[in-house]
């Protein structure tokens, strides 16, 4: 089959699943186009899974935040433009991902040529609390000059014909705002390849790992404070990986003092020293949140490392409580009596509960939606 792909994606989760959905796309024979604006993120390149690459060029550098609506009709044009020219090729089908700008895309609204939309969360800024999405005066005046996006991707997101997202959970707040229409839960994978149980590496005791930007969605600091309520917390330590501002890591290592946390903040991690982590760590706490899915949750657990977590999100169709970890309520004595069961339960091998979780069976999963276009 010949496909078109069309993204605008910054680095992060979303580009990881399209990267790896690609790879299997590619290993399955589909002939694979790219069309992207200038403004995507380089990170996991895709050119090794395309044939053809068109990059579209958009520059906003003269345009002011406040005159967002002159930024917007410039953009409309592109994407008009950019389904003008998918269509001419007459493609199978179009997989089509987020817009960093405008969430779901214009193009969307153009296109002629079969779609599948890929969405894998909604635009959580405009429907979550505030005070872990937009927690500084700055990103709620921010949000404020945005909120005509809100609009354009509510517009945008209900021309899709058919969704895809990454959870139950996603499925159903996607149906909240974009209307009830054909919305598949497509769960991304893991590279067990790379994410697997090692006989070299041996569990270091009082050990907790917790991944995730210096952001308060993240619960970090939640975290932080339920060790702190465990009398053995003078053996345990966390490490957090996420990169963030100089300030959040500074209000989390004084959190972590006032609560006689042992902690360390790693950033920029190599994959090689993120899978010894995870290999090596006694227990994975997830406290995000609302997640969308929890993909550092399911690398956790194919590491052979138990996940304790919020019950929020998506997380909860990854671990079982007492077969892979354990749930919580958004509690912290809760979370902290968790957190101790764990550290002296012995689980054993429960890398094979998240067996179903492969890229392969999500390029699968596609590829039969794509036969009911």
């Amino acid at each position: 089959m010949k496909i078109a792909i069309f993204h605008n994606l910054p680095s992060g989760g979303a580009k990881r699943y399209l990267y790896e959905v690609c790879s299997k796309l590619k290993e399955k024979h589909f002939e694979i186009d790219e069309y992207t604006i200038s403004t995507a993120s380089t990170y996991k390149n895709l050119k090794s899974f395309t044939s053809n690459k068109h990059v579209y060029p958009y520059h906003t550098k003269h345009l002011l935040p406040v005159q967002i609506g002159r930024l917007l009709h410039v953009y409309k044009s592109l994407h008009k433009k950019i389904a003008r020219d998918i269509d001419s090729q007459k493609y199978d089908f179009v997989l089509v991902n987020h817009d960093f700008l405008t969430k779901s895309p214009y193009i969307l609204k153009y296109l002629k040529t079969k779609t599948l939309y890929i969405c894998h969360e909604p635009q959580r800024e405009f429907y979550e609390d505030p005070r872990y999405l937009a927690p500084y005066l700055k990103n709620r005046i921010t949000n404020f000059i945005r909120l005509p996006i809100k609009y354009v991707d509510i517009s945008n997101g209900s021309q899709a014909k058919v969704i895809i997202s990454n959870s139950k959970y996603s499925r159903a707040r996607l149906k909240e705002v974009y209307g009830n229409k054909s919305i598949y839960t497509v769960y991304p994978g893991v590279d067990r390849k790379i994410f697997k149980v090692s006989k070299h590496v041996i569990k270091k005791k009082g050990t907790i790992l917790s991944i995730g930007a210096l952001n308060p969605i993240k619960g970090h600091d939640f975290i932080i404070q339920a060790i702190g309520k465990l009398n053995t917390k003078t053996k345990l330590s966390l490490t957090i990986i996420g990169s963030g501002t100089s300030d959040e890591k500074d209000k989390l290592y004084k959190l972590a003092a006032k609560n006689k946390v042992k902690m360390t903040i790693k950033s920029n991690t190599s994959d090689q020293e993120l899978v010894k982590l995870y290999r090596s760590s006694h227990i994975f706490a997830h406290g995000a949140y609302f997640e969308p899915f929890g993909l550092a949750a399911l690398e956790a657990i194919s590491c052979n490392t138990p996940v304790i977590a919020v019950n929020e999100g998506g997380v909860g169709e990854i671990v079982k409580h007492k077969i892979n970890g354990m749930l919580s309520k958004r509690d912290i004595n809760e979370f902290a009596s968790h957190i101790e069961k764990a550290l002296t339960t012995k689980f054993g091998s429960i890398s094979q509960t998240v067996a179903d979780f492969s890229w392969n069976n999500c390029a699968n999963d596609i590829i039969r939606i794509s036969k009911k276009l």
